[in-house]
């Protein structure tokens, strides 16, 4: 990747493969509703104000299925496996109310970052890379470089989902 230009923000047309994640978005978003209850803290929590948590599902660096993932979201976990090329760590994220990442960005420039959003809320909730904001949308995808600062923010009163899922470029 070392002569390949990174932008903050990509979409369908620069990686189709989001497009595809996009029509089985509810697949997702159901599996996602069912484990609610097995979410755990994101463990790195220094830049996090509020309540971030996963449902973890892929591992990295090969993308290999947890077992908990399997057991209770195996079409996701096969729609990721079929879908997205080269998966790394990937899981389900609950942005809890009121709550607030700091910029923070990763070292990994050959990782881009995708988000499907599954549940939305309306009000002020949003992502900002760089200097370019982002609304989430249900169904609706966009990537990122990870080693881009970026920060994330949800000050509603419901969660937002989505469905995070890194791939090497």
């Amino acid at each position: 990747m070392a002569n390949f230009e990174l932008k903050p923000v990509y979409g369908t047309t620069d990686y189709p493969f989001l497009a595809e994640l996009e029509r089985h978005w509810e697949v997702f978003r159901d599996e996602c509703l069912a484990v609610q209850d097995r979410f755990a803290r994101w463990p790195e929590h220094d830049y996090v104000k509020g309540e971030w948590s996963i449902f973890h599902m892929l591992e990295e660096p090969d993308g290999r299925p947890t077992e908990q993932a399997l057991k209770y979201c195996p079409r996701s976990v096969e729609l990721a496996l079929r879908i997205v090329p080269r998966p790394g760590t990937a899981g389900f994220f609950r942005l809890g109310p009121g709550t607030h990442l700091r910029a923070h960005a990763d070292k990994k420039r050959d990782v881009l970052r995708l988000h499907l959003g599954l549940v939305i809320p309306e009000g002020d909730l949003g992502f900002i890379v760089r200097d370019h904001t982002v609304q989430w949308t249900p169904g609706g995808t966009f990537a990122f470089p990870d080693c881009f600062e970026h920060t994330a923010w949800n000050l509603t009163n419901e969660p937002r989902y989505v469905f995070l899922c890194d791939f090497r470029v």
